[in-house]
């Protein structure tokens, strides 16, 4: 399984030229965060909901999930994302701002 999550826009624009990003294979991570995110995936439903189309909003989170061959891309602006799915973003955009710090 395969994650790709991305963040653009922000308050005056300062992740519209260099938007967050995260990517992760998810068996590549030691069993406890392969655990986390697979609670955070199941708590969120993202999984089941149909695929979205990105947006032309402000800000907006992108979150791509490729499983067995399959890819499935969800989009939301900031005020449409579905409470069980903020968590799950919440922690991904954590990881991208750890990983922006570090490189």
């Amino acid at each position: 399984m395969r994650i790709h999550f991305v963040y653009r826009g922000g308050y005056g624009g300062v992740f519209a030229r260099d938007p967050l990003e995260y990517r992760v294979n998810v068996p590549d991570l030691p069993p406890q965060e392969q655990a986390e995110i697979q609670a955070l995936l199941a708590d969120s439903g993202l999984v089941s909901m149909s695929p979205s189309p990105a947006g032309a909003k402000s800000v907006t989170y992108s979150f791509s999930l490729t499983d067995r061959g399959s890819t499935k891309t969800h989009s939301f602006d900031e005020l449409e994302v579905p409470p069980a799915v903020r968590p799950l973003f919440a922690y991904f955009q954590e990881l991208a701002i750890q990983q922006r710090k570090n490189v």
